[in-house]
């Protein structure tokens, strides 16, 4: 569903937006790719374990989505959303080191540290579980905000109707889709472009409607989980 299903419904609604004269390319672009990205992490795991649902289950489809995303959200990304303006080039060799020097290095020194190097840090991320998690909401949080400032200093938005925005707003394309490794993956595809900041507006507008959709959904998935407990329990 998430490398599959999502990503062909998002290229289907993606090229019916372009067909309008009036809607904004790079935006329709942007509403592609996001749902190119791998599932989010944290979100996932908290409201599934809110819901009473399967929390291992969910932690392990969320890691798997996002280490697999590494190698299969930039083929989807070249195949289905290309470059951004004529007459330039993606270089997937190069997307593909950066990744892995992104993403999958930190994951495998983490690993390292957590159950070779120092297995003492393992117990103080345990006792600061809380801390960590702030300074986690603040480094995503200034990731999100430098791209927005970075699409107002060029003043990119300018080129964008309300009917654009609103439009990206309201499109339901996937259930979950990940800012923390879709924005950088936007930042080593499409490096140097003016249009980083408009092309990376549907996933930032989506990634925040999916947390507000998902809180609402929780009490709702936790009756449904609590009503079979007790019919098995019957």
């Amino acid at each position: 569903i998430i490398f599959g299903l999502t990503p062909a419904l998002g290229l289907a609604v993606g090229k019916l937006l372009q067909l309008s004269p009036t809607f904004n390319t790079t935006l329709a672009k942007g509403l592609i790719l996001a749902t190119c990205t791998p599932t989010t992490v944290s979100s996932n795991v908290i409201m599934t374990k809110n819901s009473n649902g399967d929390e291992a289950a969910a932690l392990t489809n969320a890691v798997l989505g996002n280490i697999l995303g590494v190698f299969i959200s930039p083929p989807l990304i070249f195949r289905y959303v290309g470059t951004l303006t004529t007459g330039s080039s993606l270089d997937y060799a190069a997307t593909f080191e950066n990744l892995v020097i992104t993403v999958i290095a930190p994951l495998i020194f983490g690993q390292l540290v957590q159950f070779v190097a120092a297995p003492a840090v393992t117990a103080f991320v345990t006792q600061n579980s809380g801390i960590l998690a702030v300074l986690n909401s603040s480094l995503l949080i200034l990731l999100v905000w430098s791209v927005f400032c970075k699409t107002f200093s060029e003043q990119i938005g300018d080129e964008i109707d309300a009917g654009s925005v609103i439009a990206v707003a309201i499109v339901m394309c996937a259930a979950t889709k990940s800012v923390a490794l879709g924005v950088p993956m936007i930042n080593i595809i499409y490096a140097g472009s003016p249009l980083i900041g408009v092309i990376s507006a549907p996933l930032l507008c989506y990634h925040a409607e999916q947390l507000v959709v998902g809180s609402f959904l929780v009490a709702l998935f936790k009756k449904w989980v609590d009503a079979e407990k007790n019919v098995l329990q019957v």
